[in-house]
């Protein structure tokens, strides 16, 4: 029977001062929520001086792989703001969010994913990026902005890895998400002009 409504929320705030802050870096690895058939993560962020800030998530939708709900690369003033992260189940809905705060602006990123009732398939796919709608068959890198007024967002249509390792120890986090920003670099130039712009500048 799956007519009990099960509501479950994990959430993080990194910010500075946190335990996962160091002099020059902020790193924080993944929590997950589950149910059947369904589960999305959140965490997964990197800020470190004078290099563009990662932050992503995944989803395992039913009878397939874990997947990306989405990557942000962005510029942040580390020390300064931070990121929150969120994720949540609700009934047959499951949603995960980073929140990225710097510069003196916030740009929420959010993923919505719905199963039918029988739970055996995906009925509703969302990226709302501060309330605006971005289609996820379009792509779900983004480059945001956070120096633009409001944040600008561009959104890519790469190829992301498909092959997700445990991501639950930050080291292991750090190297995936390192590799993954590097093969992006290599394959786009707007990516790679949008990073260096950033390390250029240390933010």
């Amino acid at each position: 029977m799956h007519n009990a409504t099960l509501i479950f929320i994990f959430c993080a705030i990194v910010v500075a001062g946190c335990n996962h802050v160091s002099t020059s870096k902020i790193i924080y690895g993944e929590g997950q929520v589950s149910t059947e058939g369904l589960s999305v993560t959140n965490g997964n962020v990197i800020l470190k001086e004078g290099q563009p800030g990662l932050a992503f998530a995944f989803a395992t939708k039913p009878s397939q792989s874990k997947e990306f709900t989405y990557i942000l690369v962005f510029n942040h003033d580390f020390p300064n703001g931070g990121v929150g992260t969120q994720s949540s189940l609700n009934g047959l809905m499951a949603s995960t969010s980073h929140t990225i705060t710097a510069f003196g602006a916030n740009c929420k990123v959010e993923y919505r994913v719905g199963m039918n009732a029988d739970r055996k398939a995906v009925d509703t796919e969302a990226i709302l990026i501060s309330d605006a709608p971005f289609d996820p068959s379009k792509g779900k890198l983004f480059l945001v902005d956070m120096k633009a007024s409001p944040p600008t967002v561009t959104q890519l249509n790469l190829e992301l890895p498909s092959q997700i390792p445990d991501l639950t120890e930050t080291d292991a986090m750090e190297r995936f998400a390192h590799d993954t920003l590097d093969g992006l670099r290599k394959t786009d130039k707007t990516v790679d002009e949008f990073c260096r712009r950033i390390e250029t500048k240390g933010s």
